[in-house]
């Protein structure tokens, strides 16, 4: 197969792209440049307010937070070599219709528990295992809470993992 070769022309915005709907910090009024009120371009650019040294900036630059499904492939494959877990696997859970090759839809359906974790497995010591992942700033829904710690007053291995430190620090 040849290698697929672009032109100009098939870099250029699609024109529904450059509209207002599609843009919406395109409608915004900018400063003018001569109001001495405004904070101008320059401001924006530097970040703080008048140029102060120190001073809090309004831009900051952070690395980028990892998504919940990095984390959880991450931290599945971190308990799969784990020496002390015999299986784990992704268990998805999700309700909704489904939708048939001829248009209609079938009715509603659930499958899986709600709150139930993300990976499920087991020990080789014969222990349940249950991690439910979430990224850094991830909230805990109650039902994932109760979930967790009704499986650990049973004797499961349950927690939260937002990395695989959690993984390290749970199982050791």
């Amino acid at each position: 197969m040849p290698p697929l070769r672009l032109t100009a022309a098939d870099l250029r915005l699609h024109p529904d792209l450059l509209r207002g709907a599609a843009d919406p910090g395109a409608a915004r009024p900018q400063p003018a440049a001569d109001d001495p009120g405004a904070a101008g371009p320059s401001a924006a650019v530097r970040g703080r307010k008048g140029g102060q040294k120190g001073s809090r900036s309004r831009f900051r630059l952070r690395p980028p937070e990892p998504g919940e499904n990095d984390v959880l492939s991450s931290v599945l494959t971190a308990l799969l070599y784990h020496p002390r877990v015999a299986d784990a696997y992704r268990m998805n859970t999700g309700a909704g219709k489904l939708l048939f090759a001829d248009g209609t839809t079938s009715r509603f359906i659930r499958f899986g528990k709600k709150g139930s974790p993300d990976i499920h497995g087991y020990l080789k010591d014969g222990r349940a295992l249950f991690v439910e992942t979430k990224r850094p700033s991830g909230r805990k829904r109650k039902e994932q809470v109760e979930w967790i710690n009704r499986a650990s007053r049973h004797g499961c291995v349950a927690f939260f993992a937002r990395s695989i430190d959690d993984v390290r620090k749970e199982l050791g």
